[in-house]
């Protein structure tokens, strides 16, 4: 039961996060007095910018609290559960996955956009929409799941 409960936080905190992923940005490789500029750990540090423009912290921990809430984890073991999660280890565990799919001019157009007035603006709200989302996802759930053991 705690192994299942574990499975459905992860998905529910993961799926969310790898969306919309933020932690504090370090300095961009570029903005910083260079020797050999590495390709490579110029672009995950320019992910780690987009992350904390993107908000993704907070929406991690909206989704946790969310997961942990509907999954009906015991109180006690939640609150042990926040206080150990290392929100930063797991951020810093996607930026690989941007890494990956992203080029770097993309990374740019979207720190483009999440800088500018409109990007602040959709970043504040996001932890919210995505909150309400989740628990839009999960009434749309249950009722799936009603109707399938009514037939």
């Amino acid at each position: 039961m705690k192994t299942a409960r574990l499975l459905i936080l992860s998905v529910l905190l993961i799926v969310p996060t790898t969306i919309f992923l933020s932690t504090a940005a370090p300095a961009r490789a570029q903005d910083k007095p260079a020797a050999k500029e590495d390709p490579l750990e110029r672009k995950k540090n320019k992910v780690r910018e987009l992350m904390a423009g993107m908000k993704t912290r907070e929406i991690a921990e909206k989704s946790m609290e969310i997961a942990l809430e509907s999954t009906g984890t015991p109180t006690e073991y939640a609150r042990k559960f926040k206080e150990n999660f290392d929100f930063d280890g797991m951020i810093e565990s996607t930026v690989e996955v941007y890494v990956k799919h992203l080029e770097e001019a993309e990374i740019d157009a979207l720190l483009k956009f999440y800088t500018s007035e409109s990007g602040k603006k959709v970043a504040a709200a996001m932890p919210e929409i995505t909150v309400e989302a989740m628990k839009a996802g999960q009434e749309y759930g249950k009722r799936a799941a009603e109707a399938l053991e009514g037939k």
